[in-house]
């Protein structure tokens, strides 16, 4: 069985330990560091939730809550599994639809620059909606 388990921010430190490794992993494929995911869950801007799987950590997920225009959208900012990442967000994204229909979200997005998402993406019913090129000086 799978449980979600929505971290407060004033609770972080006493979870961070759980997700630190994974936290890591996932900085390297993006243009974040731990510190700044974890200042931003502490905030509120940001929020945390530890996914078990018959009692056993499984996940996590940081989404963010977005106004575009007058419009709700959660995002999804950052996933980790310690298996497989595709089939960990297949199984989660129930819940997540969940939470975005609590918040009254117009949709719901990810980003990724790695190449295989484009193909597995449209598997859970993304299109592809921008890409971001940028120069590094």
């Amino acid at each position: 069985m799978i449980e979600y388990h929505y971290i407060e921010p004033v609770e972080l430190k006493k979870h961070w330990h759980i997700v630190r490794d994974g936290m890591g992993i996932v900085c390297k494929r993006v243009p974040h560091i731990p510190e700044e995911i974890y200042m931003m869950i502490a905030q509120g801007a940001a929020h945390l939730h530890i996914i078990t799987k018959d009692g056993e950590y499984y996940a996590f997920t940081v989404t963010q809550n977005l106004q575009d225009f007058g419009q709700i959208r959660l995002h999804i900012w950052a996933a980790y599994s310690n298996t497989n990442e595709f089939e960990t967000v297949k199984s989660i994204m129930p819940q997540i639809k969940e939470w975005a229909k609590a918040i009254n979200a117009s949709r719901i997005t990810f980003e990724s620059n790695r190449p295989g998402w484009e193909k597995r993406a449209p598997e859970l019913g993304y299109k592809k909606a921008s890409t971001t090129y940028e120069i590094q000086l």
